[in-house]
């Protein structure tokens, strides 16, 4: 079998196990603060696709050069994984929310955190409110790519164990 097809193989479990983990983090926490009888039936179902295309969007276009390049490098390992799920999952979201882009004169902008509106941009000076929910924003995607590189991992090494249990074609 083809390395490739083993790889998306372990690749689509990998980011199907980061969005179970997030969709139970996001309803736990919907229940906790009471907002979960409050969404729509289709909220959490259009959230679910969304999320599982975001995922394997990430883990087949970022997740298969690193991949190539880890096996390459003969880095393939229970720590390199995660530690690289990490890394694919984080980086694009810190990217995308970088609370410097609104650094701009006369801007402000306020969040609801809890039950309570906080600034995390004062005319254009991100808050300390503001970097720690970054922080805290890029903090889960990094578990939730962590936890998918590990799946990967775990996958992808009982897949190569037995393909090299297979016999040679000749």
């Amino acid at each position: 079998m083809p390395t490739f097809v083993l790889l998306l193989l372990a690749l689509l479990p990998a980011a199907l196990a980061s969005v179970v983990c997030f969709l139970a983090g996001y309803v736990t926490h919907a229940l906790w603060v009471g907002q979960l009888k409050h969404l729509p039936q289709e909220y959490l179902a259009s959230l679910a696709m969304f999320t599982l295309e975001a995922a394997v969007t990430h883990a087949v276009l970022l997740g298969t050069p690193l991949f190539f390049a880890l096996h390459r490098l003969n880095w393939l390992r229970a720590w390199s994984c995660p530690l690289a799920g990490l890394v694919l999952a984080s980086l694009p979201k810190a990217i995308q929310s970088w609370p410097l882009r609104l650094a701009q004169p006369h801007v402000s902008v306020s969040m609801r955190l809890g039950d309570k509106m906080v600034q995390t941009v004062v005319n254009g000076v991100v808050t300390p409110a503001g970097w720690l929910e970054y922080a805290r924003v890029i903090g889960i995607y990094a578990v939730l790519g962590a936890i998918g590189g590990l799946v990967f991992w775990l996958i992808w090494r009982r897949l190569r164990h037995r393909l090299e249990k297979l016999p040679a074609s000749s």
